[in-house]
Parts: structure tokens; C-alpha cells; sequence
């Protein structure tokens, strides 16, 4: 093989290289987690129960920037603070989504019907689409 064929050869692998790192860049999320107001995680051998009552329905909302990151409206419009449960997460991607300790998402910006805990300002939630964490 010639210099001039093994440097055509090279510019093509530089260039498909260069081709391949802006696909990659351009489609990064820009994804960023924040912690969010949890429980503590319960001691060992101690089960924890999880009240039956329903709050009312609420809008998830969030600010990556704020602190806490992430709260409830209510239908009236009333902010509330929300503690969720140990090892769950707040993702913002561009809208706010909560994430159990797994990783799953289990609620985004909306109305979250199904949350189930107890308190007020904070709400304690301890159920999500009637999985108990």
C-alpha cells in the first residue's frame, strides 16, 4: 500500500471516528438526578406498614435548583413538600421524574392519583400504583 493510500485510508478512519463522537455528543441527555427528602430506610427485621388512606390527587412538579427539588400542587393549587421513600431519587430530564431504588421511574410531572401515606405539608408517601415501598 502507497503513503498516499494508507493516509486516504486515515483520513477516512479519523473522519468516520469524528462522526461517530458527534452522533454520540449530540445525543446526550442531559439528564441530572438530585436527591430528594426521603424516609429513613426502616432497621432491620422492623416492618413498616403503610396507611390504606389516599391523599388527595396532586401535580408533581420540580426544580433541579431548588431545594427540595421536587413537591406537590394540590387541585387547589397549594404547594406541599414531599418525603418519599428510602432510595428513591428525583431525575430531571427535561421534566421531573421520581425513581425508586432500582432505578425504575414510578411517577413523572403530572397528576399522581395513586400515591399512598399519610401527613400534609410534608406528604409521606409510602405507596405508588399500589406497590408498598
Amino acid at each position: 500500500m502507497s503513503v498516499r493510500e494508507l493516509l486516504s485510508s486515515g483520513v477516512i478512519v479519523l473522519a468516520a471516528a469524528a462522526v461517530v463522537v458527534a452522533c454520540e455528543a449530540g445525543s446526550a441527555t442531559t439528564a441530572k438526578t438530585v436527591s430528594i427528602p426521603t424516609l429513613p430506610s426502616p432497621s432491620p427485621g422492623v416492618e413498616v406498614l403503610c396507611p390504606t388512606g389516599l391523599h388527595t390527587p396532586f401535580t408533581l412538579e420540580g426544580d433541579a435548583t431548588a431545594s427540595p427539588a421536587v413537591w406537590g400542587v394540590d387541585i387547589a393549587g397549594h404547594r406541599f413538600g414531599i418525603v418519599w421513600p428510602p432510595g428513591f431519587k428525583a431525575r430531571f430530564s427535561p421534566g421531573v421524574e421520581i425513581l425508586d431504588p432500582s432505578g425504575a421511574v414510578v411517577a413523572r410531572a403530572g397528576t399522581v392519583s395513586d400515591a399512598g401515606g399519610a401527613g400534609d405539608d410534608p406528604f409521606g408517601v409510602c405507596s405508588i400504583d399500589g406497590k408498598t415501598y
